[in-house]
């Protein structure tokens, strides 16, 4: 695989992966988050060095807004780095420290993509958003990445929770 194989796939998945987030608990073991979305993507990132940066925007959200957008931040050696979504009507922000691995199996993604499980913990927040999903929540979620496009998107049949 090498080196651009991992910054290509990471890179995309920083953005996807620090939307699609299924919370395990909050910080005290509380009931998880009911915030979700149906649609994410991510545009092509942008990679200097070891550092990937990417965009990518949220759609069909309950529980909180009803989108969102995500600037993100990957170091392509550590396969970590951080998020920020921006939820959109001022409902606030999402900060989260996120971990990436790519899985073996392509589950529901297409053939030719690379699936990648990722894994997110909940670092900070304002406003509603940080109420909604707070601080210490754990979440993961699957992106299936384009190999030729390197655009992310959500595993088909799954939502983005955080």
């Amino acid at each position: 695989m090498g080196r651009n194989v991992s910054v290509r796939l990471c890179a995309v998945a920083l953005a996807a992966a620090s939307l699609a987030l299924i919370p395990l608990s909050g910080p005290t073991g509380a009931a998880t988050s009911k915030v979700s979305c149906t649609k994410e993507t991510s545009k092509k990132p942008s990679i200097k060095g070891n550092t990937a940066k990417v965009t990518a925007t949220l759609g069909g959200c309950v529980n909180l807004a009803p989108s969102g957008t995500n600037s993100s931040t990957i170091n392509t050696k550590t396969l970590t780095g951080t998020s920020k979504t921006t939820w959109a009507g001022g409902k606030g922000t999402t900060t989260q420290s996120v971990k990436y691995k790519t899985l073996t199996t392509l589950g529901k993604c297409p053939k030719g993509d690379v699936r990648l499980a990722v894994t997110a913990t909940t670092t900070g927040g304002t406003l509603a958003a940080a109420t909604a999903i707070p601080k210490g929540s754990v979440g993961k979620s699957s992106i299936c990445e384009n190999a030729k496009t390197m655009i992310g998107t959500l595993e088909p049949g799954t939502k983005a929770t955080f």
